[in-house]
């Protein structure tokens, strides 16, 4: 007789491990490379060659009051566009930020707090309460441990960069974790509504290793954080549409108000409980509740965690208004998606979407509930980001874990119908698509682990360009753009996208990025003057520069390569094409 007891205690027993693996593999990976382009002692040795050209910049900064930084907020601004001119110039801030255009940004608001006369006004609505209370609350506590050094003294952090780099470190570790439990929630909610094990297993690794998924749980910003509540959501979504319950809508109005108290776009998780709401009807009178419950706690959440956008009000809606434009299209979108995830894996889910569509009639009322659900939110917020003229990768994130949950469903249901000849084949199409996966995943965290390529371009420029020599840039360096250049050592020479405005000033050399000139073109590509007409076609097809160094790290693991050639500007934050020129006439 098969002894019951023994059984569910083994079941229970590989559940516990499967589920500490998930957990130890994903909080490995996505803190491996955590230290990705911090400031440090060696950085601040390329932006400065001696203490002098440290002390210049601190002297340029004294004239940009730090009680005056909220000025340079984009609330402000929205409303006082000529105060613009006023900003400290980028550049002069560039040693103490990290190789992420972004990260800073949340540093920069926390500055324009003040904690003692109980202002907490971050004076931008970009970066939500939720993440960045947190943070600014672990700072707090850690500084009260001597752990962390918080000043309002910059030049402090001028003169040691590895102090504000473990501002940065805990926003980084804040994030990993919050990802890390993405892939355990996406765990629960495959076993929850699909039954099965395997299938929960192999699509949580997916999620991990996904590279959209993996690069943005390395940094200090909203998308991962965001993402865990629109799980969270959906996982207690799904429990009441199996068994409704009140107290379960009233956490699903909770979780999609945190998703948007964490990034203000992700109001549009709201949807999640109305849905559910809807596939669980049973009369009017639930209906009507369960909307104004979710509704009233939604918003109830998204004040506690950001009161000062309605304290405020309208300026966070004219300062959002001005990040993007309208501008629909899907082709962008699909491509990010390609990118981000892989062609292997982007066909794989939608392969797997279309047998579980074909394969719907034969599921539980429960189970097919759970589908349309995910599948609603997966259309709808799609449609909705592809609304907007800036289509960078990491906005499609909220529904990537969705798209492999849906994908994996239908592989998976399809196995239990196919004998064991043709099952043998479904199961290798998983096990490529997992490895190619991984592979993808691994070589971006590569990337991440290695010295960045900002970093080499940046010790070849200081050991090869003699001092006082001219350097030409189209702007002033952006730390994310080009890499480390002592502008106390050398002589910028900014041109603009003016060819002309070169040819007059002649500087000795030039430096570029693919980030600037276009993110589809190699070098190759490049040197045969397939760029468009204009400014960096001239440059690089003139008779007056020539190519001097190009600093590039291909995309690859385990020898296997890949391709970012197309990819969107995010993407490439880890990883530009750095180019240096020279003048032919030296």
């Amino acid at each position: 007789m098969f002894n019951y007891n023994l059984i569910i205690s083994k079941i229970g027993k590989i559940f516990i491990i499967v589920l500490l693996f998930l957990i130890l593999i994903s909080a490995y990976v996505y803190t491996s490379g955590i230290r990705f382009g911090l400031p440090c002692q060696a950085l601040n040795n390329l932006y400065f060659t001696n203490k002098d050209s440290i002390q210049t910049t601190i002297e340029k900064i004294k004239g940009y009051p730090p009680e005056a930084t909220w000025k340079g907020m984009r609330v402000h601004l929205a409303y006082h566009p000529e105060e613009a001119e006023k900003k400290a110039p980028r550049n002069l801030y560039n040693s103490i930020r990290s190789y992420h255009p972004d990260e800073y940004y949340l540093i920069k608001s926390l500055s324009t707090m003040n904690p003692k006369k109980l202002n907490f006004n971050p004076n931008q609505f970009v970066v939500g309460g939720v993440y960045l209370y947190i943070i600014g609350f672990l700072l707090f506590l850690l500084s009260k441990f001597n752990l962390i050094i918080v000043t309002s003294d910059l030049a402090f952090y001028f003169l040691h960069p590895e102090e504000i780099a473990k501002f940065y470190l805990v926003g980084r570790f804040v994030t990993a974790l919050y990802g890390s439990s993405i892939i355990v929630l996406s765990y629960f909610i495959f076993k929850k509504v699909f039954k099965n094990n395997i299938g929960s297993f192999i699509s949580s690794l997916l999620i991990l290793f996904t590279p959209l998924i993996l690069l943005n749980a390395h940094y200090m910003y909203v998308d991962v954080p965001g993402l865990f509540w629109i799980m969270a959501c959906l996982f207690v979504t799904t429990k009441f549409i199996e068994k409704f319950s009140f107290k379960k809508v009233f956490l699903a109005g909770l979780f999609s108000g945190l998703a948007c108290g964490t990034k203000v776009t992700f109001c549009t998780a709201l949807i999640i409980p109305i849905i559910g709401i809807l596939l669980s009807y049973k009369d009017l009178k639930q209906m009507f509740k369960g909307f104004a419950l979710t509704i009233a706690v939604f918003l109830l959440f998204f004040f506690i965690t950001n009161p000062y956008f309605f304290i405020t009000l309208p300026k966070p809606l004219v300062a959002l208004s001005e990040n993007t434009g309208l501008s629909f299209s899907l082709r962008p979108y699909i491509s990010n998606l390609k990118y981000g995830l892989g062609v292997p894996l982007f066909v794989f889910n939608l392969i797997g979407i279309l047998i579980k569509l074909c394969l719907f009639g034969e599921n539980k009322l429960f189970e097919k509930k759970a589908v349309l659900l995910f599948l609603f939110w997966v259309l709808f917020f799609f449609v909705f980001i592809s609304s907007f003229s800036i289509t960078v990768s990491r906005y499609i994130l909220p529904i990537v874990p969705s798209l492999i949950i849906l994908g994996c469903s239908g592989w998976f249901e399809l196995l239990n119908k196919l004998k064991l000849t043709k099952k043998h084949i479904g199961y290798s199409i998983i096990i490529f698509v997992l490895l190619f996966t991984f592979c993808y995943g691994m070589s971006y965290e590569k990337l991440l682990v290695d010295k960045n390529i900002r970093t080499e371009a940046g010790e070849w420029i200081l050991k090869n360009i003699k001092e006082s020599s001219t350097i030409g840039m189209t702007e002033i360096p952006w730390q994310h753009q080009i890499p480390p250049v002592d502008e106390n050592r050398y002589k910028l020479v900014i041109v603009g996208n003016d060819y002309s405005m070169l040819q007059k000033k002649k500087p000795e050399y030039f430096i570029t990025s693919n980030i600037q000139y276009g993110l589809s073109y190699n070098i190759e590509e490049i040197k045969k003057g397939m760029l468009p007409r204009g400014f960096f076609h001239n440059l690089f097809t003139s008779q007056d520069y020539e190519i001097c160094k190009v600093f590039y790290k291909p995309l690859s693991f385990m020898g296997i390569r890949f391709s970012q050639f197309g990819a969107s500007e995010d993407i490439w934050y880890i990883n530009p094409i750095i180019v240096v020129l020279k003048y032919k006439g030296l």
